[in-house]
């Protein structure tokens, strides 16, 4: 059914076979999108234009731009002749967050009679619209049953619960739908189920409906019983218990790895400490890495264990332990093991720190060990991570200052037996070694260190040691060294430390940068001051960001076909993307530009999130990386679905290089992040890429 939703969406773009010359109007368009402008007037006067493609493309541009001025004549093309124009139309509404567009879209969804279009308008009345809309949409439904789309209406409803606006109305509706014979249907409601749990309601419902829940634990479809599972580890109610008992005897035989992973962390979420090590040591006995990884990160969420010692207690810590030690595991499997003995079996993981002092740990690995021994409050612990704030490895250090966080604290270092005064002598040497850091210019580490004095609690200590005011001058410092492009997300962690140090003598700066020509710098330095001063700032923030990459070029534009396809070639095996240039035009010629000089070979995949994505393209590799500029988003029609590729991003407007492939469908992204492919063959390949794999070739294909 997937592929029947691609191919009619292909087919309702306008799209071609062969590369064609864009139209004059659509690189004006382009341009002002690109320029986030809506060029005096302009880009809405293209919504009027007789032909259709042009009005198509300013209602893209629109959604992009995100101009809430737009809301009135967005309003008008929802009633446009081309059904393309009123999708693109609901897109851009759905982006613009405003009352008066959530208006315009529920007044065209009473005359709007086309599926796709009406599909399109629930999902951005779920992005944007508040209660009272989901209850009008909700009597709507009751009056017109066959009107909307039931997997439109179910997602319309999952985004309303993501926003934290639930419905027992609605609970009952996606209960219905549920039971649907059409698997996409009953996927989509089963999300939006979970999404509104956990409560009450949710769990008295899972009980009423144990004979629907049991008949779907058995379901061929896998994305049915992912999302099945993931509910059921949102209720700890016996009916729900039992349900992922039948679900679990089901998939021994069905095997799915996505469901199993969703499995290992409902149980995480429901389970006695009792019953924890019995599942989790059959749950690290599986051959596929996702599974593995996905259980010893649901164990590190448990609290505690039982106490209890017993020969299922040894037995799960023996598998714990059998994994960190495995030379046939992995490192992203050991590393999670690492932080699992650290969590439950603190005394077993004391005997890898002296193997870690040797070159037999990777920096990913000895990063993860650190994880682990942050998990232990104590001061020979403490001091473990202290030393390694300065490891010459810029990913050691940056695990050490992410992770002795939780033991800075004041209940912390009581709890391990400082005193005020010792604590106040730990701060002051905290900071001394901060500034070393700081020194450096290194993008990640500044951003880690600056948070970490984003912490009220870690402010009062800098103040409490004296040290306050030199923190607020070596922060001013470490921003006015970061020139680069890439850096913007460090500056942001500064403007943020600073607005939480409380110091009125950064009141001139960040006024000062209140004009920075990135819209995202200004607009923190702004959310500082307001926390400072209590005054709304925001009437002086810049209007755009300017682009850090805009130079059009429009010969290789139009010489890039329409669907082109990229083959990666792994150590895992080869996958090919189809480029989505008529979606994400701006991203598709930097990402053909950088295929073709080569930039991703050799670059390793740094992210790797079972049952989500997997993300590369960095070329530093621990995901802080860039290509020295920022991208604008390209926000498009099209979904995350299983296998599509969107550019990964720290807010709106800061893609770079960085890219990632999702593992399953992932409506929470869509309106977030630009989508600029899919995968189109070896999805199977997508699936065993681990961290620390390789892209050994990225090459254009006729394929």
């Amino acid at each position: 059914m997937k592929k029947l939703v691609l191919i009619i969406l292909v087919v309702c773009l306008y799209t071609y076979q062969d590369a064609q010359p864009l139209l004059p109007g659509e690189r004006d368009i382009l341009q002002l999108q690109d320029q986030c402008s809506l060029g005096g007037g302009k880009l809405i006067e293209y919504l009027k234009n007789e032909n259709g493609l042009l009005r198509y493309r300013a209602a893209i541009a629109l959604a992009n731009v995100q101009d809430t001025s737009a809301a009135g004549a967005l309003g008008v093309t929802l009633k446009d002749g081309d059904k393309n124009v009123r999708t693109a139309s609901a897109l851009a509404l759905g982006q613009l967050r405003s009352s008066r567009a959530a208006d315009e879209l529920l007044s065209s969804l009473a005359l709007e009679k086309d599926p796709e279009v009406i599909a399109r308008i629930l999902e951005a009345l779920g992005k944007i619209s508040s209660s009272k809309y989901l209850d009008s949409l909700l009597r709507m439904n009751d009056e017109e049953p066959l009107k909307f789309p039931q997997k439109g209406f179910a997602l319309c409803i999952a985004r309303f619960a993501i926003r934290q606006i639930k419905s027992e109305r609605a609970i009952r509706k996606c209960y219905e739908y549920a039971g649907s014979k059409a698997p996409e249907i009953s996927s989509a409601a089963l999300f939006a189920l979970w999404r509104s749990a956990p409560n009450s309601f949710s769990d008295q419902e899972i009980s009423q409906q144990k004979e629907l829940l049991g008949s779907l634990a058995l379901h061929q479809n896998s994305d049915i019983r992912m999302q099945l599972a993931t509910l059921l580890g949102k209720s700890k109610t016996k009916e729900a218990r039992e349900l992922l008992d039948a679900l679990e005897i089901s998939e021994k035989k069905l095997n799915d790895w996505h469901v199993w992973v969703q499995i290992v962390r409902a149980r995480a979420a429901v389970s006695t400490p009792r019953e924890i090590p019995s599942k989790y040591s059959e749950y690290l006995s599986q051959k596929n890495d996702h599974i593995k990884i996905a259980a010893l990160q649901a164990l590190s969420t448990i609290p505690s264990l039982s106490s209890e010692q017993s020969a299922v207690h040894d037995a799960l810590q023996s598998a714990v332990l059998r994994i960190a030690n495995g030379p046939s595991e992995i490192d992203a499997v050991r590393g999670e093991a690492l932080v699992t003995l650290g969590k439950h079996f603190p005394g077993k993981l004391d005997e890898f720190y002296s193997i870690a002092a040797g070159s037999l740990f990777s920096p990913e690995l000895k990063a993860k060990l650190l994880e682990g021994l942050s998990q232990i409050k104590s001061k020979e612990h403490l001091a473990i991570l202290r030393q390694h704030l300065t490891h010459e490895s810029i990913r050691v250090s940056m695990a050490a200052w992410d992770f002795i966080r939780p033991l800075l604290s004041p209940a912390a270092m009581k709890s391990m037996g400082y005193d005020s005064i010792e604590l106040r002598g730990v701060t002051e040497e905290i900071f001394k070694v901060a500034q070393k850091v700081l020194a450096k210019n290194d993008m990640g580490i500044t951003t880690i260190v600056a948070n970490l004095f984003t912490d009220t609690v870690m402010v009062h200590q800098l103040k409490d040691a004296g040290v306050a005011d030199q923190a607020v001058d070596e922060f001013i410092r470490a921003f006015g060294n970061l020139t680069q492009i890439d850096d913007g997300e460090a500056k942001q962690a500064i403007l943020q430390a600073l607005g939480s140090m409380g110091n009125e003598r950064v009141i001139p700066f960040l006024e000062k940068e209140l004009s920075d020509s990135d819209r995202s710098l200004s607009a923190e330095a702004a959310a500082s001051l307001r926390q400072l001063t209590g005054k709304d700032y925001s009437g002086r923030l810049v209007q755009q960001t300017i682009a850090g990459k805009t130079e059009a070029d429009w010969n290789m534009l139009e010489s890039i076909k329409p669907r082109p396809h990229v083959r990666f070639v792994t150590n895992r095996g080869d996958f090919i993307i189809e480029l989505f240039k008529d979606h994400a035009p701006w991203t598709v010629l930097n990402f053909v530009r950088s295929v073709k000089t080569g930039f991703y070979n050799g670059l390793k995949f740094h992210r790797v999130v079972p049952d989500f994505v997997v993300q590369g393209g960095d070329p530093r590799g621990d995901g802080w990386g860039g290509p020295g500029y920022k991208m604008r988003t390209e926000i498009s029609t099209v979904n995350y679905e299983r296998g599509t590729c969107g550019m990964a991003s720290a807010g709106k407007d800061t893609e770079g290089s960085q890219f990632f492939i999702t593992h399953i469908s992932t409506p929470h992204l869509d309106g977030r992040y630009t989508i600029f492919a899919k995968v189109v063959k070896g999805m199977d390949v997508v699936d065993l890429l681990q961290i620390g794999d390789t892209m050994k070739t990225v090459q254009l294909t006729e394929e």
